[in-house]
């Protein structure tokens, strides 16, 4: 937003997740990031004409099993994850 404001730059992207996975649950970040630049707006006074040169854009994280079949990050993937690694890199 400084650049879009001091005019080095016209437009932004933020890319984030709708399901960001972690091992105690999932955020929707792309519902944070939304609702972040409304209160901009609304409360700290930034102009509706900064913050409509600011696309914000969610995504899906997925991960592929061994099938090579595509599903959405879970938390219970990041679990396995982590329990897989650790008993990967503990052994000598």
């Amino acid at each position: 937003m400084m650049l879009i404001g001091s005019k080095k730059i016209n437009y932004g992207v933020l890319f984030v997740p709708r399901n960001y996975a972690h091992k105690i649950g999932i955020w929707n970040l792309f519902y944070d990031a939304q609702n972040y630049r409304r209160c901009l707006v609304e409360y700290a006074g930034v102009s509706n004409g900064l913050m409509s040169n600011l696309a914000i854009i969610g995504y899906d994280n997925e991960i592929i099993d061994n099938n090579t079949n595509w599903h959405i990050l879970k938390s219970d993937d990041i679990v396995n994850f982590k329990e897989t690694a650790e008993f990967v890199f503990s052994q000598k």
